[in-house]
């Protein structure tokens, strides 16, 4: 039987008060479960509000943590599809800041940033499939601002 752990974040946007006090607290909160459930594989995605190869203090923490929690972003899997998400035209503003964090590499056997034509956020939706080997069980993840699982 395959346990796995679906996390989804959305972390405050720069100029939010206490911005990395938040963030702290809300790791700490995700790192308890996923201790809990260490049996689990893991699956963190949404909006993280920041550019994780930027230099700011909240990208510094976040790849610290990714790091310290062995987990693997999907756009370093895909590097073709590291690619602006969030895209407001209006506001002539883009931004890489929306992932998709896996505990296992392996697992991922496709993850790409879909440009469709009507699309009604100002985040590309992330498409990411999962295929677990050990079962028949196979997920696939679609990042939209609002989360939706097929199963």
């Amino acid at each position: 039987m395959l346990n796995c752990l679906f996390i989804n974040v959305n972390l405050p946007c720069s100029g939010t008060v206490n911005r990395l006090t938040t963030c702290v607290d809300l790791l700490a909160d995700i790192w308890s479960w996923r201790e809990y459930y260490s049996d689990c594989k893991c699956v963190i995605g949404g909006d993280f509000n920041t550019n994780l190869d930027s230099c700011d203090e909240v990208a510094r923490y976040l790849t610290d943590f990714i790091n310290d929690c062995l987990l693997v972003r999907c756009d370093d899997l895909f590097p073709s599809q590291k690619v602006n998400i969030f895209v407001n035209l209006s506001l002539n503003q883009e931004s890489r800041i929306d992932y998709v964090l896996v505990s296992d590499a392996s697992d991922v056997s496709q993850f790409t940033v879909l440009d469709l034509d009507i699309n009604f956020s100002d985040h590309l939706p992330l498409f990411t499939v999962l295929t677990f080997p050990c079962s028949s069980f196979k997920a696939i993840l679609l990042l939209t601002h609002l989360i939706d699982l097929v199963i």
